[in-house]
């Protein structure tokens, strides 16, 4: 039994059981708008949100995605959402209702068990037609959604900490590692017209970065095609069709 344990690889990844079917017709990808928290962890349990290094970050997971997805084979669209979304209250409510529907698809992708390398390509969820407005909007074959945590502790919490590893030190001779920073990044890559969940990963380090990213994406597959020089793909150009009417 104890064999059988060792030899078996548990995975974050999530992807769909057709995912190189879908992929086929995937040429152009949108990057939705980072979701990021940065915050210093206190001791008082009072956290603060460092706005400063969030915005960094958001701009970071952004140039690290795209050059993940382009080179594996996909076409990153040109498309500002943020922007879209401060001129079109309508849109604004699409966007965040994606968002919506993925945390309740979320449950259902992970919910709470573990999941063997071999069992990871085997899922067929879908956020639904929820998704069709941002796609059809920045012309789109697929949506990426970003969803990123990350701490530093303080001064105070630092401190807390050597205290707390030294007592235990003292009584057990047993020295613990305490992180002072960390980040968790979440990566999922939704179908434009299905709205199918294709890919999810999610990873952490000890780290406040976002190179965090880089490695989650490191498991994402590639196009059929990414066995060419990805280094000649191009990205479409900006999307400047007049925004949908209201009622789209």
């Amino acid at each position: 039994m104890l064999s059988i344990l060792q030899g078996c690889a548990y995975t974050a990844v999530r992807q769909h059981k057709d995912y190189h079917e879908y992929v086929k017709d995937v040429e152009y990808i949108v990057i939705a708008p980072p979701a990021v928290t940065v915050e210093e962890v206190t001791f008082t349990g009072e956290n603060n949100q460092l706005t400063d290094k969030k915005a960094l970050i958001q701009s970071q997971l952004i140039n690290l995605a795209k050059a993940k997805l382009k080179e594996r084979g996909f076409k990153v669209v040109d498309f500002d959402i943020d922007a879209e979304m401060e001129k079109d209250k309508d849109f604004a409510f699409e966007v965040n209702q994606v968002e919506e529907a993925f945390k309740q698809t979320r449950q259902e992708l992970y919910d709470g068990q573990q999941v063997a390398e071999e069992e990871k390509a085997k899922f067929n969820s879908s956020l639904g037609p929820v998704v069709n407005t941002i796609a059809n909007r920045a012309g789109a074959d697929a949506v990426l959604l970003l969803h990123y945590y990350g701490f530093e502790k303080s001064s105070g919490m630092v401190a807390k900490d050597i205290a707390a590893g030294v007592l235990l030190a003292l009584l057990t001779g047993t020295v613990a590692a305490s992180t002072t920073q960390g980040s968790q990044v979440e990566v999922a890559l939704i179908d434009g017209d299905t709205g199918a969940v294709l890919w999810v990963n999610s990873r952490a380090a000890p780290t406040l970065s976002a190179d965090v990213t880089s490695i989650a994406m490191s498991e994402l597959p590639g196009t059929n095609a990414v066995a060419q020089n990805t280094s000649t793909v191009e990205d479409k150009p900006e999307n400047t069709a007049p925004p949908a009417p209201d009622n789209y």
